[in-house]
């Protein structure tokens, strides 16, 4: 009988789900998705002469999953930066206080601003006294993308306090590098391009870093998060000839 054998060309979609649970949902369109495997060997030398060997054990060492996400979504951001993600509502900031530390220099804002609303700066008083005239608008400060910079010429002097009312755009909000290792399931729904059959890798626990490269720039490319995470033992598993690390299904007539 003939041994069954096909090319294979892999294509598909990676999907996160809880650990312990099976509840997948798509992650991010992910341009190459690799798997690594380290072995510790241990080695009995072959006393009697000739060179080689007597014996040989190994066993898994580590065993990592790179990733390379060319999407973002929030949960992409969430493990690529190690920190939670805060959905920030449309809404209006009465009055935020800054101190100029210098002219003609940005002072950022708490929050991403609405840039179709008006902004007003006014100096900040003691409590009590007349409310002051604002500043003006490309004479005393410029309008940036996020935030304002005070201007050579104008009313404003290095060390005053300014209060800068606003109106907030929706953003997101991450508070980077809090959680540095994140526990997924990961879910490879791969197939086949050649024959269209399924080929999917279940990896039960999977411990997420930040990424490990994350291209802020790139002219001539699309963000890249580079994720790096190691699977980790599912003790839960028990059972012969049960992988506590990953198991494969090949759907391919072989």
């Amino acid at each position: 009988m003939a041994t069954k054998s096909t090319t294979v060309r892999l294509a598909g979609a990676i999907k996160l789900a809880p650990v312990q649970t099976n509840a997948f949902k798509d992650f991010v369109n992910s341009t190459t998705i690799d798997q690594a495997l380290e072995i510790e060997e241990i080695k009995v030398e072959n006393g009697r002469g000739g060179g080689g060997n007597d014996d040989i054990d190994r066993r898994v060492q580590s065993l990592k999953l790179m990733i390379s996400a060319r999407r973002a979504s929030i949960d992409l951001l969430e493990i690529a930066l190690g920190g939670p993600v805060t959905k920030v509502a449309t809404g209006a900031v009465a009055s935020e206080v800054h101190t100029v530390a210098a002219l003609d220099a940005e002072i950022l804002l708490d929050n991403l601003q609405d840039m179709s609303v008006a902004v007003v700066v006014i100096p900040v008083v003691a409590e009590g006294e007349p409310a002051p005239d604002p500043y003006e608008l490309g004479v005393d400060y410029e309008r940036t993308r996020i935030g304002i910079r005070p201007l050579t010429g104008g009313a404003i002097a290095v060390d005053d306090e300014i209060s800068v009312a606003y109106t907030k755009a929706p953003h997101l909000r991450i508070e980077a590098m809090l959680r540095m290792a994140q526990e997924r399931a990961v879910l490879i729904d791969g197939k086949n391009e050649r024959t269209g059959a399924p080929w999917v890798g279940m990896y039960h626990r999977v411990s997420f870093p930040p990424a490990k490269n994350l291209k802020w720039y790139d002219g001539n490319q699309f963000a890249s998060f580079d994720l790096e995470a190691e699977v980790l033992i599912a003790d839960w598993i028990t059972g012969d000839n049960l992988s506590r690390m990953v198991k494969v299904l090949v759907g391919d007539d072989l």
